[in-house]
């Protein structure tokens, strides 16, 4: 061992020491915004947390070092350092679909394609169903007809197992196999309900949606599917008056499932927690910020965990942050990304990225691990609300929107992102 490297053994552990001690004195690369500092967190009833920073030293020939720190019970949560990404990945355009574009098709990805079937024609003044469907194939960029059910409707909403793609709406639905690609229909419910959120928790298909009535009787209401008996199950309803259920008795959008949990998220209030296994519901309280007010939110489950993308309004300066939640604390991962309203917003998880799609603006790349971010000046787009998007664990596809938009743009219909 050299006396450089001996030295560097010794000072290490110091120095990193130092970097948590005092988390923000170090600069940001040119261009990235730091992400915000956790909040401090008592450690009581929190389990051992090791941390492990590797710091690279380009002197004498060495190579990495890492150093690794133990955070006790007592301690309070320290950032974790991770390397922040040499850079923000790239866009392409991808080869034209067999169908014209759409708002909210249902789809999924297979493993090795992504599959877009129906959606919504939301220009003109009456909104209409598609019903046609195609996969793509990454690997060469094409795409090929797959076959349809016949019909559509423009509330339609997916959820996929892996295997089974579902599609809900009103108090029924299909599900096509991607590996057989046929079709079967689904049971309605017989109940007072229409179905307007599918989750798939644990391989089990969940239909979320609302009763039907007058405004003032609506309540959210959840069913379980029982595929060996090819029946619906009616769990407990969460409620009415709850904040997840506005004057027009529409259902929450996004529902996401945790793990443990599938989560019902409010854009403005409470957002709601199911547990399937004990039959009960719990409010969600959403991330509050250090200073000012969310004004609005949308979320979406990550590498990271269940992901919040929240505008800010602090005395009329308009900002937005990305918060995630760890257990029942809610730590900051990234601020002062560029106003956006989260409700015409986009969210697309990649891996340990978020990808911000913006209506009519540029993407935002969000590393998750360190909060750093960039705006996408060379994505080929300004995404419209109604785009979906799938993360192949290599890239993330983003297809679709409302036609008149796009061509008004005059942008491409889909494109492909991959990170650096």
């Amino acid at each position: 061992m050299t006396d450089v490297e001996e030295r560097l053994r010794a000072d290490l552990p110091a120095l990193a020491d130092w970097l948590f001690d005092h988390p923000r004195d170090h600069a940001a690369p040119a261009g990235v915004v730091r992400p915000m500092a956790r909040p401090a967190v008592p450690g009581a009833g929190r389990r051992r947390r090791t941390v492990v920073a590797a710091m690279v030293v380009c002197l004498a020939g060495v190579g990495v070092a890492v150093v690794d720190r133990t955070l006790d019970d007592s301690s309070e949560i320290a950032d974790i350092m991770a390397t922040a990404p040499d850079g923000f990945g790239s866009w392409r355009a991808m080869a034209d679909a067999p169908m014209p574009s759409r708002s909210f098709p249902v789809t999924a990805w297979t493993g090795s394609e992504m599959i877009v079937w129906a959606g919504s024609n939301l220009d003109g003044d009456i909104p209409g169903a598609f019903t046609d469907g195609a996969a793509y194939d990454p690997s060469t960029d094409s795409w090929r007809d797959i076959p349809v059910p016949g019909w559509g409707h423009p509330g339609l909403a997916g959820a996929f197992d892996g295997r089974l793609l579902f599609a809900l709406a009103k108090n029924g639905g299909a599900r096509f196999d991607t590996r057989t690609d046929t079709w079967t229909e689904l049971p309605s419910i017989d109940d007072d309900m229409g179905f307007l959120a599918p989750v798939v928790a644990d391989g089990t298909l969940w239909g979320l949606g609302v009763g039907f009535g007058d405004a003032e009787r609506r309540e959210v209401r959840i069913a379980r599917y029982d595929a060996a008996s090819d029946t619906w199950h009616p769990g407990p309803p969460l409620g009415r008056g709850h904040d997840l259920v506005d004057d027009g008795g529409r259902a929450p959008v996004p529902v996401v499932w945790t793990g443990s949990a599938i989560v019902a998220w409010s854009s403005t209030g409470p957002s709601a927690a199911f547990d399937p296994t004990a039959g009960t519901w719990s409010d969600l309280v959403p991330p509050t910020p250090r200073s000012g007010t969310v004004v609005a939110s949308t979320a979406a489950m990550t590498d990271a965990g269940l992901t919040v993308l929240v505008s800010i309004d602090d005395d009329g300066e308009s900002s937005t942050a990305v918060a995630v939640l760890e257990g029942d604390e809610w730590r900051w991962i990234a601020d002062g990304l560029p106003a956006t309203d989260p409700t015409g917003t986009t969210v697309a998880p990649a891996g340990d990225w978020l990808m911000v799609l913006r209506s009519g603006d540029v993407p935002l790349a969000v590393h998750l691990p360190t909060g750093a971010w960039a705006a996408q000046a060379d994505g080929p787009f300004g995404v419209d609300p109604g785009a979906v998007s799938v993360w192949t664990g290599q890239d993330l596809i983003v297809w679709g929107g409302s036609p008149e938009s796009i061509d008004d743009a005059g942008r491409p219909v889909g494109a492909i992102w991959t990170p650096q």
